[in-house]
């Protein structure tokens, strides 16, 4: 179900590209760290591997969520009876990530 205030295109378009915003700032971390991360869109992985890097994850679990939007939702619709997807608070916790990456690359 499409928030009423973003409805210029769908949840599944803004889920993949909020999904491949946090993919691609997971993935840059754990290349900077030198630590091999495998071919998925799998984003416990990432927090995982991140994890066990010494990371500090707090925070990373929330966006697991956003898992069927790398792939799932990238070819198929959401179910009628799905939540909202809150654009403005998924993009500020996006973004949130991006900044904190970006310090430490």
């Amino acid at each position: 179900m499409t928030d009423p205030d973003n409805a210029f295109f769908s949840d599944e378009i803004f889920g993949f590209h909020a999904q491949q915003a946090v993919e691609k700032s997971m993935k840059a971390r754990l290349a900077s760290l030198g630590v091999q991360y495998p071919k998925r869109h799998d984003l416990m992985v990432f927090i995982n591997l991140l994890s066990d890097a010494g990371e500090n994850v707090a925070g990373l679990y929330e966006l697991v969520d956003l898992n069927p939007f790398g792939v799932q939702y990238r070819y198929e619709s959401l179910p009628n009876d799905e939540e909202v997807i809150y654009r403005m608070n998924l993009l500020d916790k996006v973004e949130a990530l991006f900044i904190r990456i970006e310090k430490l690359l």
